[in-house]
């Protein structure tokens, strides 16, 4: 599927790739769900190893029919019923005794919520390593710049002279307080969701918290004391922090704008061939990282909202507000700069 354009511009390559592309692909994350599934009720005894077996080498050729599955699952409400036809389908052409053991025991809402578990955590590794190189440049400015002499403001009018070291680490206490919140949110968001029908595990019987186990170790993900696809804190949490992330790099990049005013000149972006300049008026610099950076985050701003409605599910069962706006993550764009690596450490 193609990405749109506009999450390109605004995003940076390793956020896009986790959030736009393999979620329903041979290397996908609902793909990843069911496979593992089957591995881990093989080594339970729950299915046969030949099921699990059938089940991992046909679907690594498996082609889906991608507008059929967006047609179909606006008729179905979800995601995983057309998918796992279309994928009982694909195993049934070579292997019809696996395909009777595609999605055991397991309902729609545990392989999308893992699916969206999965597409997270590599989404917010990328983003934690962004905010690192990020915190680097700004540590190494802080640094460089300790007794260079600005004026700082109060309503955007003179105050009294500060270092601009001292501003850039205002930057870095609110870029490492929100790295701090956002490895912390993005680690308890790392847990399997597998309940079965109604939450239990009971097509498992007495194997349902062991088949639970063996399917949280092959995903690499924390068994939790509950299923939480109902219960949604995880989700809206790290939603929060990401957002607290985009707010705080739009702040900076506000800043670097107002400073490269010309009647300011305090602090200007990088410049080079093509960048910054415009098309009737030659003598302009823009700043058009900042632009980006401050654009993406006020954008994520409006879609922070949208995983609070899923918070008060009103029965054990997900709500349609719990399954259409758990999954929104956004990308947004930190420019990436030169700069010692001890930060990140």
């Amino acid at each position: 599927m193609r990405t749109p354009p506009l999450k390109t511009v605004l995003g940076t390559k390793g956020n896009t790739a986790a959030l736009m592309d393999g979620t329903v692909r041979p290397n996908g994350f609902v793909l990843d769900f069911e496979r593992a599934l089957a591995r881990a009720e093989a080594s339970c005894g729950v299915i046969p190893a030949s099921a699990a077996d059938g089940i991992e080498r046909a679907s690594r050729d498996v082609r889906f029919d991608l507008r059929a599955l967006v047609r179909e699952a606006r008729r179905a409400g979800t995601l995983a019923i057309p998918f796992v036809k279309q994928l009982t389908s694909a195993i049934a052409s070579h292997d019809a005794d696996a395909a009777r053991y595609v999605h055991w025991g397991a309902t729609s809402q545990d392989v999308l919520d893992t699916a969206l578990v999965l597409q997270s955590r590599r989404a917010t590794q990328a983003l934690l390593a962004q905010v690192g190189r990020l915190g680097d440049a700004v540590a190494r400015i802080a640094d460089a710049h300790r007794r260079t002499p600005t004026v700082a403001r109060t309503l955007l009018q003179p105050a009294t002279p500060v270092p601009f070291g001292w501003k850039a680490a205002v930057w870095l206490d609110a870029l490492t307080r929100s790295r701090v919140g956002l490895a912390r949110a993005a680690a308890e968001a790392e847990v399997l969701q597998f309940g079965g029908a109604s939450g239990v595990r009971a097509a498992f019987g007495a194997a349902g918290d062991t088949v639970a186990q063996a399917l949280a170790r092959e995903l690499d993900l924390v068994l939790p004391s509950t299923p939480w696809h109902a219960v949604r804190d995880r989700v809206a949490r790290l939603g929060s922090e990401v957002g607290i992330a985009c707010c705080v790099v739009a702040k900076i990049a506000g800043d670097v704008a107002l400073l490269m005013q010309p009647e300011v000149a305090e602090a200007f972006e990088p410049t080079g061939p093509g960048r910054g300049g415009s098309s009737a008026m030659p003598h302009k610099r823009n700043p058009v990282g900042a632009m980006l950076a401050r654009e993406a985050g006020l954008r994520y701003r409006g879609s922070w909202l949208r995983f609070f409605p899923a918070l008060p599910a009103s029965t054990s069962a997900a709500s349609a507000s719990g399954k259409a706006n758990g999954g929104r993550f956004a990308t947004f764009s930190l420019r990436r700069v030169a700069a010692p690596k001890r930060w990140s450490k």
